[in-house]
This record gives C-alpha cells, sequence and structure tokens, in this order.
C-alpha cells in the first residue's frame, strides 16, 4: 500500500472511531459499523522537468445500522480532516511519524442509501520521473568570435 494511501486510512479510521474497515471490495456479511476504502481513481500530468503528478479522487463509504450513524462517522472525519487544516500526516510502514504532509484538497460528504454516507477525497502526490539522471558538464569551451576593428 502506497504511504500517502496508508496514511489516509489510518487517519479516517481514528477520527472515525475505528469502524470495521474494508478494502477493495465489501463481503457479502459485513459487520457494521464499517469503512469500505475502494481503490481510488487516478490521472496523471506533467508537473516539473523532474517531476509527474498523480491526483486521486477516493470515494470512501461509510456503513452503519443507521443513515444517522453512517453520517455520524462521515462527519467525524470530514471534521477531522478540515480540523487538521486538510493535513494528513505522512506515515513510515511501521506506522511511526515520517515527519510530512499530506494536502487534502478537496473534502465533502453525501448520503448515498439508508445506513451508507460517502466521503469524497481528492488530493496530489507529486513523484520522481524514473529516467536515469543526465549527466552534468563539468567542462566547456566557448569560442567567440568578435568584430575586427583593424582595416582589411
Amino acid at each position: 500500500m502506497e504511504q500517502e494511501i496508508a496514511s489516509i486510512i489510518k487517519f479516517i479510521l481514528g477520527s472515525a472511531n475505528n469502524p470495521n474497515p474494508y478494502y477493495n471490495s465489501v463481503p457479502e456479511k459485513f459487520e457494521t459499523p464499517a469503512a469500505y476504502f475502494p481503490p481510488p481513481e487516478i490521472s496523471t500530468g506533467g508537473e516539473t522537468f523532474r517531476t509527474f503528478r498523480m491526483e486521486f479522487a477516493w470515494y470512501i463509504q461509510f456503513f452503519h445500522s443507521t443513515s444517522e450513524g453512517a453520517y455520524e462517522l462521515a462527519h467525524a472525519a470530514l471534521s477531522a480532516i478540515m480540523g487538521h487544516r486538510c493535513l494528513i500526516p505522512l506515515l513510515n510502514e511501521d506506522g511511526s511519524n515520517a515527519g510530512g504532509y499530506l494536502r487534502i484538497d478537496t473534502a465533502s460528504i453525501k448520503g448515498l442509501d439508508a445506513g451508507v454516507f460517502q466521503l469524497y477525497l481528492t488530493f496530489v502526490s507529486r513523484r520522481p520521473y524514473n529516467a536515469e539522471a543526465a549527466e552534468t558538464v563539468t567542462k566547456y569551451f566557448a569560442q567567440l568570435h568578435t568584430k575586427s576593428t583593424e582595416p582589411v
């Protein structure tokens, strides 16, 4: 799992009182309260000469036995994100703080069905190109041509 995705999941689960997490698919008989983290939608684009960007759109669903319960889970996650100025702390593989943050660009919730609310998030991840670094020039020679003022 990627660092940004794992960091967001941990932040959301902690802020929503640790509902049962489900990834990629929800089993037919699942326990509520639950949070479903499907794979996010991703679009890409160039950023700089050294990096590209991946734009994530993530539709995370919260399930509860009542719509009010699902709303409370989604609202708690949304409030925590906004309360932290849309900055999610990045985590290392062992769960310790990596020292950086990921900025959430968009966060909203809406009801989908009885007992189901959705948290919609967008964020951008900037990543280096895989191309090898070009060799830098260490010496260069310049030949200058000047206009002569002596008569020919």
